[in-house]
């Protein structure tokens, strides 16, 4: 059996296809800055974020967390005049954000660290994702926008259609929150003195406890001290809301949906601008 004579002009013309649609799909992503704001599994979803946080030009907030801060989009910052960027980790928290950030600022104005996880540590999934980062085609991604985690066709489709139905239905309410207990020593030294040099070098901390529908444990007597100590200020968005926040809802019992994540987004916005600044003015 003999080739056709034609097969190698069809291979030529398929392939010419195929890298005239990725070249018209590179374009499109740079020209539209569009990428995923949710993605399909916790994995991808933390690629994307780390991404973002590496690879685009550094921005003067930053989100750290888990995965009830990743509901905290960027773009509720920015609609209310803070561009930040959002380092929140599913399955992770602070500590494994501190170790991506590193001791350089890079522009860095203020941190925002999610109280709820400031401790909270999961070596399985941080070796996860320290083997996903090591991988070429997500080192790729800071030259090639069609292979960052967060401009994959299927992910922007998941975040299109999981915004579409979260602006259409209403999550449901939370359990009222309960006192709880901390221990900031629960930080690696390492880490408080990184906090420590951030300071110094003129960043602003904010410890932000974020809402969610479980009955966070409230470790605010033994923390807000602690993070006087460090020069922090404390953000408890469900101080600034009627009874306690009873008016957010929640997508699965335990996140915030979007619009009462938009609603905590607006305050801690307020409250860190109230410490004033060149952008503090109304």
């Amino acid at each position: 059996m003999h080739p056709s004579p034609d097969s190698p002009p069809v291979l030529t013309k398929a392939l010419g296809l195929l890298l005239g649609l990725v070249v018209a799909y590179e374009a499109t992503l740079r020209l539209t800055g569009v990428q995923a704001d949710y993605s399909e599994n916790n994995l991808q979803a933390n690629l994307s974020r780390i991404a973002t946080y590496r690879f685009e030009p550094a921005c003067e907030n930053l989100i750290l967390g888990s995965s009830l801060s990743a509901r905290l989009l960027p773009e509720f910052f920015a609609n209310q005049g803070m561009p930040s960027k959002n380092l929140a980790l599913d399955g992770a928290g602070v500590p494994m954000g501190l170790e991506i950030v590193g001791w350089q600022k890079s522009g860095l104005r203020r941190l925002f660290l999610e109280v709820n996880s400031l401790f909270f540590r999961s070596p399985q999934n941080e070796h996860t994702i320290r083997e996903a980062m090591q991988n070429p085609v997500f080192a790729w991604g800071q030259h090639l926008f069609f292979l960052r985690p967060g401009s994959r066709p299927s992910s922007l489709l998941y975040s299109w259609l999981k915004k579409f139905r979260e602006d259409k239905e209403s999550g449901s309410p939370g359990a009222w929150p309960v006192s709880g207990v901390g221990q900031l020593q629960s930080l690696t030294e390492n880490e408080l003195e990184q906090l420590r040099q951030f300071r110094r070098e003129g960043v602003e901390l904010f410890f932000v406890i974020v809402p969610t529908g479980v009955g966070e444990r409230n470790p605010r007597a033994d923390l807000e001290p602690a993070a006087k100590g460090l020069g922090a200020t404390w953000i408890a968005p469900r101080d600034h809301l009627p009874e306690n926040g009873r008016e957010l809802r929640y997508t699965d019992g335990l996140h915030l949906d979007r619009p009462s994540a938009q609603k905590i987004s607006a305050i801690i916005v307020e409250m860190a601008k109230s410490r004033g600044g060149p952008d503090s003015a109304p």
